[in-house]
């Protein structure tokens, strides 16, 4: 009797601390989701802010299109 508690409270124990990781694991890739976002984000900035500043590269990109 006394084994299978302790068996139990092990295997509760374990499915715990595993919704623990599960949650970690998945405020990390919502971390990461948003790191990448904001990266896009500046990159298409800093694209347009070029392209404002540099009327070459502007007129470049008109010729090829």
């Amino acid at each position: 009797m006394e084994k299978s508690n302790r068996v139990r409270k092990t295997y509760n124990e374990n499915k715990e601390s595993k919704k623990g990781s599960r949650k970690k694991y998945e405020q990390s890739q919502h971390i990461v989701r948003m790191g990448k976002y904001a990266f896009d984000r500046w990159q298409a900035a800093k694209t347009k802010e070029c392209l404002k500043t540099n009327n070459e590269m502007a007129m470049y990109l008109l010729d090829l299109w």
